[in-house]
């Protein structure tokens, strides 16, 4: 009876695993689909801004300047030698490209929610622990997120809204965003919002900007499915691997990060110490009185924590 019914129960797994695997599928292509369409949209704009100012030196012996405007889109006319970006940094394109890339998060967000609330009856998971793991994901997404946040916020004065939304909200590394964005200034002799920064030097930025994100788009498209091929085949040899490897790259991603972290100074170091000891300190204590809730906000106390601590450290040195 006994290996019947455990036979039934990994049935039971399989098909509700089955039953979910589309909408995870489908949640994945979406994501794919907003990073790429992000890439393209960005870098259609600029090339538009570019072949402006190429019309610009052809206009004399292919049109006169009336017909000009009538070919080129409203969009593209623009002054490349001004330096006033915002002309082209917020033009109503460049917003459509970054509500659309926002909208197909959204709509990629609300799929892997059902896809976790279909596929926890199948791993007999109750739905309290759902919403526990939801909210603790959304807790531990407040570090990253104010990080992003401060940065957006440094970059708004250099590419303006709709770009840095477009660029921070889909690659959100802004030190590969502003050294792309350096790199394609200097090699036109231009400063980033320097005197010599103009709507043409902004386009060759953001350009620079779209295909450097584009290159780390189409490594995913091509190698997911070759690393998902790889996947199925460990699984079914050795499942045991499996289960450790999301564990093991957890960790060794975030102890790269860390260690990264602790040579630029000793404020540095004191903020990883600070925040190990708050962390430890709270698990400790949600593990000891069994308190889930603290267990969720752990995270969360350690970053506040943390900034707090490193905030008076650094104005008092």
């Amino acid at each position: 009876m006994l290996p019947s019914a455990t036979g039934t129960r990994k049935e039971h797994h399989r098909t509700a695993f089955a039953k979910t695997e589309g909408s995870w599928a489908q949640a994945a292509h979406f994501g794919r689909f907003r990073r790429v369409f992000g890439e393209i949209a960005t870098t259609l704009v600029c090339v538009e801004i570019l072949l402006e100012d190429r019309s610009e030196h052809n206009s004399q012996r292919w049109v006169t300047a009336k017909e000009q405007e009538l070919i080129l889109s409203p969009l593209t006319l623009t002054d490349p030698k001004s330096s006033d970006i915002w002309e082209i940094a917020n033009t109503p394109l460049l917003w459509a490209c970054a509500l659309g890339v926002f909208a197909v998060i959204i709509l990629q967000t609300v799929l892997y929610v059902r896809a976790a609330r279909g596929a926890a009856p199948g791993i007999e998971m109750p739905m309290s622990e759902v919403r526990s793991s939801f909210r603790a994901g959304a807790v531990a997404s407040i570090g990253p997120s104010l990080a992003v946040v401060i940065v957006a916020i440094s970059l708004l004065a250099l590419f303006g809204t709709p770009a840095v939304l477009l660029r921070i909200g889909l690659v959100g590394s802004a030190g590969a965003e502003t050294a792309s964005a350096g790199i394609a200034s200097t090699t036109m002799g231009a400063e980033l919002g320097g005197s010599g920064y103009t709507q043409q030097v902004f386009a060759v930025a953001f350009t620079a900007m779209s295909l450097s994100g584009a290159m780390w788009m189409l490594s995913a498209l091509i190698l997911i499915p070759i690393l998902k091929r790889g996947k199925k085949t460990l699984a079914t040899r050795n499942p045991a691997i499996m289960a450790l490897l999301p564990t093991a790259a957890l960790l060794g991603a975030f102890s790269m990060l860390t260690i990264a972290e602790l040579p630029k100074s000793a404020v540095h170091v004191v903020a990883v110490v600070i925040s190990a000891g708050v962390m430890g300190i709270c698990l400790f204590i949600a593990k000891r009185f069994d308190l889930r809730w603290l267990r969720e906000w752990s995270l969360g106390i350690a970053i506040l924590v943390t900034l707090t601590s490193v905030y008076f450290i650094h104005t008092g040195s």
